[in-house]
């Protein structure tokens, strides 16, 4: 839940400057925004430990990686040009609630599938690689963002053009990024289904 948290400290200082001038976000939906993805962290994973249980897990495993997909594209295309300042941050952070919700989901399904899957031996090195991920996820998202804030430092200082950090090239970026991760993981979800 951390580092959900944290990875939206640098859009969020973003936004600052494109949608409000570099001034301060409003503190309520600077909270809401911040607050949501492990908001709909724990709704994720009341929700689809219920589910998994009642309708097994096998079925219920990888619809959450299909919530993640669908919402990081939802969180990608805000239109901060065409909403309000406050518009702009009540749309992201109801997808980054959609979004916590297939990660909340997706914390206690990987763990109990790749466990079920492994032989004794095996499980708790299953378990390591599981969250360890979550951890190298995190190191190497914060370094894209950096190397893509760098690539456009002469841009925001100079020019103080912060919109061209909100067009597409960026946001192709973070989409392609969001894509290899995502197809990584729906990799390992079918090469678990695989051994069962």
């Amino acid at each position: 839940a951390k580092t959900m948290r944290t990875r939206i400290q640098p859009v969020a200082t973003m936004l600052q400057f494109r949608l409000y001038g570099g001034k301060s976000l409003p503190s309520n939906l600077q909270g809401l925004l911040k607050a949501a993805a492990n908001i709909g962290s724990v709704i994720g994973q009341f929700l689809f430990g219920y589910l998994a249980d009642a309708l097994g897990r096998k079925r219920v495993y990888g619809k959450e990686l299909m919530l993640i997909i669908l919402a990081t594209i939802l969180c990608l295309t805000t239109p901060t040009g065409r909403l309000s300042p406050n518009g702009s941050l009540i749309y992201l952070s109801i997808f980054r609630i959609l979004l916590g919700i297939g990660v909340g989901a997706d914390y206690p399904m990987s763990a109990s599938v790749s466990t079920d899957r492994a032989t004794i031996r095996r499980r708790g090195t299953m378990l390591c690689y599981i969250f360890a991920n979550q951890g190298w996820g995190s190191f190497v998202g914060s370094i894209a963002t950096m190397i893509v804030l760098l690539c456009y430092k002469h841009v925001m200082q100079t020019d103080g053009e912060t919109s061209k950090v909100d067009g597409g090239r960026y946001r192709l970026f973070c989409f392609l990024t969001s894509k290899a991760n995502a197809w990584r993981s729906l990799a390992n979800h079918r090469r678990n289904l695989a051994r069962s």
